[in-house]
């Protein structure tokens, strides 16, 4: 698909009112990138996309460069960006967030090194659970008895009905692997 020389105008436009400043306007140039990409333009796309990684500088712009490149394919420099985006990382979700797209790739290892760290750092129920979810999901490392043992973690951490709710979810997701934590925690739970 080739652009007309308005559209090229509009998006030359767009660019310019980035001013250069792809850290501050990062999210603008994220939505420039993703019009140059259904427009079939992914030689500009790819420009942008390496200004806003060399100017990124938070963990969430790290993630959102790392998914375009997993969409794209772009399996060597996605490497090079998760390692960046492992030096920004800081808590569970962030190390769970690496480790599922890094679990995408042929390296499960680091994935399974990426969920470790998030591990290490879970003090809460609704981070491990995150885990858990993301260690469970077929669409990342399918390791649900790694999985499980993350959710016999967080049960003591349950707080309130939404941790309850979601948790009897996480397990029940488990099939049988979760049946016994399940009627432990319900045996745990019981009201008379």
């Amino acid at each position: 698909m080739s652009l007309t020389t308005k559209e090229i105008t509009a998006f030359k436009e767009k660019e310019a009112a980035l001013n250069g400043d792809y850290s501050y306007n990062f999210w603008d140039a994220d939505y420039l990138y993703e019009q140059l990409i259904r427009e079939g333009e992914s030689v500009w796309a790819e420009r942008i996309l390496k200004n806003m990684e060399n100017a990124a500088n938070e963990f969430l712009e790290m993630e959102a460069i790392c998914e375009k490149l997993q969409e794209a394919g772009e399996t060597e420099w996605l490497f090079s960006t998760l390692k960046k985006a492992e030096a920004l990382a800081k808590d569970t979700r962030s190390f769970t967030e690496l480790a599922n797209i890094a679990s995408k790739t042929d390296d499960k290892k680091w994935a399974m090194n990426l969920y470790k760290k998030a591990e290490a750092l879970g003090t809460d129920f609704t981070a491990l659970a995150y885990l858990g979810d993301g260690l469970a999901n077929e669409d990342y490392l399918n390791d649900k008895t790694y999985a499980l043992e993350i959710y016999k973690k967080a049960m003591p951490l349950i707080a309130d009905e939404w941790d309850k709710d979601g948790f009897i979810i996480s397990l029940e997701s488990l099939g049988a692997l979760g049946k016994d934590l399940l009627a432990e925690f319900y045996a745990a739970n019981k009201t008379s």
